[in-house]
């Protein structure tokens, strides 16, 4: 059977939603045709994949999924604020990820999302036969009577709990892309106020750039910058406590493929207080306010003198984890394949 997997895949190989895509085609290639962004006459069932809304305004004449990836409700001032940070304090534009052009075409493809209205997105949704989202967040969001809850997973069996590594140092770390809205300026701010002799500071992006370097080496020398790593899971258990400081929604994306990881690999984790992160968490993180410097300062050094509360918040963020597993994902979009052929 044929299923027509429609999305821009060429992006960057760890963009949540790309390894998303990659889970799920790869284990659901056993059992059916899944074509990239081709639709032929055979074609059973059309799956769109996207951060956002402008898919939804194609026309498709076959049983159709949406799966959401980002979320609703970012100000188009808030986006702005964070490219314009991007570019001052992270990135020259000849050093970007994309082309200049590319760059600002995604920016302004980004703005038309952001403006428009709620309802407008409604409306497009309606056509669907399922539109998944991964939180009850966004869910209650686009309020939709084909909307259906399907959590991102993660390979547990790949990220799971370890011993705090027996060190003289405490170790914090960032872990994401290097990017304004995931709070990255923020950290290393907050990361410049932490002055102890016995902790050392991490930060771990998807790129490293000149302008970074420099802004890094001005605020704080002494934090260690590493790039696209290896062993990611060996990363995670190497460290202590992981600072996750999303500036909003938008940052935090559908759901912080990072946040979860962390969790699974049972680390304390400190991550904004935010809607969807909240439903992700529970009680099994520490929670700041977003772009709060002091915050974050206040809340590292509260773990940094309480060992028993950085092992307990581990604990809990492991068991929490266990509801993003990447093999009930795929059972779930299984199940709703099936469905949706069936009815033809």
């Amino acid at each position: 059977m044929k299923i027509a997997y429609i999305g821009d895949f060429s992006d960057h190989s760890f963009e949540g939603l790309v390894k998303i895509v990659t889970i799920l085609k790869h284990n659901l290639s056993k059992k059916y045709d899944i074509q990239e962004n081709i639709i032929s006459d055979d074609t059973k069932l059309i799956h769109i994949h996207s951060s956002g809304f402008l898919p939804a305004f194609k026309k498709y004449k076959y049983p159709s999924i949406y799966s959401i990836y980002g979320n609703f409700g970012i100000s188009v001032f808030k986006d702005v604020k964070d490219n314009y940070d991007y570019y001052k304090y992270l990135i020259d534009p000849f050093d970007d990820y994309y082309s200049f052009p590319e760059r600002l075409r995604k920016i302004s493809f980004r703005i038309i999302s952001l403006s428009t209205p709620l309802f407008i997105k409604r409306l497009l949704f309606k056509k669907f036969d399922k539109v998944i989202v991964p939180s009850e967040y966004m869910a209650k969001k686009l309020n939709l009577p084909n909307v259906q809850i399907i959590r991102h997973g993660i390979d547990l069996s790949k990220f799971k709990p370890a011993p705090l590594l027996k060190s003289e140092k405490i170790r914090i770390a960032y872990f994401g892309h290097l990017s304004a809205s995931k709070g990255l300026i923020e950290v290393i701010n907050a990361f410049s106020k932490i002055d102890m002799n016995n902790v050392e500071k991490h930060i771990y992006v998807t790129k490293i750039t000149k302008k970074f370097k420099e802004y890094v080496q001005k605020i704080d020398p002494t934090i260690i910058i590493h790039g696209v790593v290896e062993n990611i899971v060996k990363e995670y258990q190497s460290n202590d406590i992981i600072v996750l400081p999303y500036r909003h929604v938008g940052g935090a994306i559908g759901t912080p493929l990072v946040l979860v990881e962390a969790m699974a690999c049972g680390r304390a984790v400190i991550v904004s207080e935010l809607p969807h992160i909240k439903e992700f968490c529970g009680d099994s993180v520490e929670y700041i306010k977003s772009c709060n410097v002091r915050n974050i300062v206040d809340k590292i050094q509260f773990l940094l003198t309480n060992q028993e509360r950085i092992k307990e918040l581990g604990k809990k963020a492991s068991e929490r984890a266990k509801m993003f597993d990447q093999i009930q994902m795929i059972s779930e979009y299984d199940r709703l394949y099936l469905e949706l052929i069936s009815k033809g």
